[in-house]
């Protein structure tokens, strides 16, 4: 029996040694893991008061530059409008007219502005999205004129125009 006894305590000993182990194991773990995450201690700020820089006599361009010779802020330069639209054609289906443009990439175009005229000067008709329109209010026998300009933080010079004529042949 003395043999039965030996073999419980070993069984026991062992447990404790895998849960030591493994308890070491997932606290290395968690050390390695936390690094460099957002959870970690950040200095506080300083609390001194700072006075601000004068910008009064900077021009668009410029930077504000602080007494210790660090760039505090660039002054904004304000956003020119879009270019205008290029490419402007026309095509007559016999119940609209459908209208395409090259589309202006990277200037900050959030629509474009279609214009038409049919002899009395130009008039806001609708506006898009998309680099093309469709024109459904058009009349037979009647010749359109269209510009078209590119609104982003403002609206941008008109296309040149096209002109097309709604008649059948």
């Amino acid at each position: 029996m003395t043999g039965g006894k030996g073999v419980k305590t070993t069984v026991r000993k062992g447990v404790a040694a895998s849960f030591s182990v493994m308890l070491c194991s997932v606290v290395i773990v968690a050390i390695f893991v936390s690094c460099g995450r957002r959870g970690d201690p950040v200095l506080p700020a300083s609390y001194e008061e700072k006075t601000p820089p004068a910008t009064e006599n900077l021009t668009p361009g410029d930077k504000d530059i602080s007494p210790g010779g660090k760039v505090e802020k660039e002054v904004e330069q304000t956003p020119s409008p879009p270019e205008a639209p290029q490419g402007l054609t026309a095509v007559y289906t016999g119940k609209s007219v459908v209208l395409a443009w090259n589309e202006l990439l990277n200037q900050g175009v959030k629509f474009y502005r279609i214009y038409r005229s049919s002899g009395n000067g130009y008039e806001a008709v609708a506006e898009t999205v998309t680099s093309a329109y469709t024109d459904r209010n058009v009349k037979e026998a009647t010749v359109y004129s269209y510009r078209v300009s590119a609104v982003g933080v403002s609206e941008g010079p008109l296309s040149e125009a096209i002109s097309i004529s709604t008649e059948t042949k």
